[in-house]
């Protein structure tokens, strides 16, 4: 296959033999980088109803817990590590402003967009969520909800912001994601977005085990270098970023490799399971979080080598 992005055929392989690692569904894939323009992606690189089979209806972001709270405890153990490691899966520019219209693409339960209104609830708030389920919970919420694929809605607004949280990449072909976001943003407008970071001290040691790859639901696989690049050429500027700490994603991956390589019944991997979705919620937890966990995230600080990045480009005016 050419490069999704630039159609080149000087392809390079980094990772082969990869399987779906969370739910076992049938398929082999490898991923590959374009040695022109540096794109990333899984191979084969699928789309539409390909794709949507590696989407199961107990897929974790449709069941995850929709109660999210904003605030923190200031005086918590956990806001103290976050001010060494932060670790908020979300940016929410101090600038909306009243009657700013603004995006959700892949807006899951409306978690996000429930934060949003609690922080100004005279902002024009709109979702995209292709889950029909997670779609009709966010509806019930409140919020105005369209359940069709971004790349086939027809807006009659332009926005000033937009949201994608651990979105982007699952999006097959994200230059044409890039050209509908320039057509319908205003000038200064901001997309602010969370992917995973395949240059990670995680992938650095686990490879095709490494828990956030997420193969093949995540076709996409980003650096900074090209969102740069990318972003740049459809009239976006880089702003900032903001990594991530989260030993979990270790914790996780390392489980993945043990399982491939010892069973899953082995005992560490069973262990370390039990904080995937619940972390460092009892003793044990804790210990490993204030032990092995803070040497992770030191480790990850030292070498800006994160598994997640919060990234914030604007449009040109």
């Amino acid at each position: 296959m050419n490069c999704p992005i630039c159609k080149s055929i000087n392809i390079k392989t980094i990772v082969e033999n990869c399987k779906d690692q969370y739910y076992n569904i049938d398929g082999t894939f490898e991923i590959s980088k374009c040695k022109k323009c540096e794109f990333v992606f899984t191979l084969p690189y699928l789309t539409g109803k390909e794709l949507f089979k590696y989407y199961p209806d107990d897929y974790h972001p449709y069941t995850q817990n929709i109660n999210i709270k904003h605030k923190t405890n200031r005086v918590s153990l956990r806001f103290l590590r976050n001010l060494i490691f932060p670790n908020f899966p979300y940016y929410i520019p101090k600038k909306i402003m009243d009657n700013d219209n603004v995006l959700e693409i892949g807006c899951s339960h409306g978690s996000f967009l429930n934060i949003l209104k609690e922080l100004n609830s005279k902002t024009d708030l709109l979702g995209i969520e292709l889950n029909k389920k997670a779609a009709s919970i966010a509806s019930k919420r409140g919020f105005e909800i369209i359940n069709q694929p971004f790349e086939d809605i027809k807006f009659n607004k332009k926005f000033n912001y937009v949201f994608m949280w651990m979105v982007l990449e699952h999006l097959s072909y994200p230059q044409l994601v890039l050209k509908k976001l320039s057509l319908i943003t205003e000038n200064d407008a901001e997309i602010i977005f969370s992917v995973p970071r395949i240059n990670s001290f995680e992938f650095d040691i686990f490879k095709k085990y490494a828990q956030h790859l997420d193969i093949p639901r995540h076709v996409n696989h980003f650096t900074l270098s090209f969102l740069k690049k990318i972003f740049n050429e459809y009239g976006f500027e880089y702003i900032l970023h903001r990594n991530i700490y989260e030993p979990t994603i270790f914790f996780k991956s390392l489980s993945i490799f043990l399982t491939n390589k010892k069973g899953k019944d082995n005992k560490v991997s069973m262990f370390l399971d039990k904080y995937e979705n619940s972390p460092f919620n009892d003793f044990k937890g804790k210990i490993l979080l204030y032990s092995f966990g803070y040497l992770i995230m030191l480790i990850q600080r030292l070498f800006s080598k994160t598994p997640s990045v919060i990234y914030v480009f604007k449009k040109i005016s």
